[in-house]
């Protein structure tokens, strides 16, 4: 399906040339830093600033700086995470080149691309992802940003309502948890939704974080089927790198006892599903075919 969306097409031109003019002041700052002149002594040519080797070899080789992530396939990373943890204005200027160009890239210039007479058409996907979830494309209008006030006015505000008409949002608020529930019938996890208790927040103070990280690293991880093991790390990857896994594992033990009749749940759920061959939805769908166990247990 296809849907239609007026942007403001002066809006998002001015903003272009804006993002082009603070990506320039910024590599211009970058290329003259310290770091900058240091890489090219020891390499003999100028710093790639969009090039992860070259972050490596500065961060890591030149600088000395110890690694503190890596990637799935055991590679030292510089995402944004990291380099956020560097105390230097050069890696945090790094970072900003990053979001910049990825505003004017990703966000402006393809709603530019994509808009014809103002308005842009995205489509919206029903049957391309394994997990049943919709997709969007041609701009992707599901992944605009939200979490920075300065990069949403930007992108957002050059969305508007067509005459007459204004724009509003709907949130589920705790969807995921409450499908769960609704599912396993646990009647703490019901209670504390019907109660809007913040399950995020509850679960931040045993292990010292965030709300938002509890959300996205602990709750939201142990029920899509992750464990202390794999958690451990991504929370020492999000800015706690004193965070001890007997921590996280005391947590995960104490969020699953309370949980109980969720994780019988999901125990019956995968038994069943090595009986019949197939996972059994509310609507009347069967999902076949050879499933892992996070499969099995996030399918509904």
């Amino acid at each position: 399906a296809a849907i239609h969306v007026l942007v403001s097409i002066p809006e998002f031109q001015d903003t272009k040339k804006i993002l082009e003019d603070r990506i320039i002041s910024t590599m211009k700052r970058l290329l003259t830093s310290p770091e900058a002149k240091l890489f090219k002594a020891k390499s003999g040519r100028e710093i790639e600033l969009t090039h992860s080797d070259d972050m490596k070899k500065l961060f890591y080789e030149y600088l000395g700086i110890s690694p503190t992530k890596y990637t799935k396939l055991e590679n030292i990373s510089t995402d944004e995470d990291v380099l956020k943890r560097i105390d230097s204005p050069f890696a945090q200027g790094v970072v900003r080149l990053r979001k910049l160009s990825k505003l004017k890239t990703t966000y402006v210039d393809g709603i530019l691309e994509a808009q014809v007479n103002g308005r842009i058409h995205p489509n919206i996907s029903l049957h391309l992802v394994r997990t049943y979830r919709s997709s969007s494309s041609d701009p992707n209008l599901h992944n605009m940003p939200r979490r920075e006030k300065s990069s949403m006015a930007m992108i957002r505000g050059g969305i508007t309502p067509s005459p007459g008409n204004q724009i509003i949002e709907a949130d589920f608020g705790g969807h995921e948890l409450r499908v769960e529930t609704c599912y396993s019938k646990d009647p703490i996890m019901a209670k504390e939704l019907k109660d809007n208790h913040d399950i995020h927040g509850e679960w931040a103070v045993p292990l010292g974080i965030s709300r938002f990280d509890s959300k996205n690293g602990f709750v939201f991880a142990e029920i899509y089927g992750s464990f202390y093991k794999n958690i451990h790390p991504d929370l020492q990857s999000r800015g706690y790198p004193n965070l001890l896994l007997s921590t996280v594992k005391k947590t995960e033990d104490e969020f699953w006892k309370r949980y109980k009749v969720t994780r019988k749940f999901r125990d019956e759920f995968i038994r069943f599903y090595q009986t019949h061959g197939y996972v059994q939805m509310f609507h009347g769908f069967r999902r076949r075919g050879l499933l892992n166990r996070n499969q099995i247990i996030n399918s509904p």
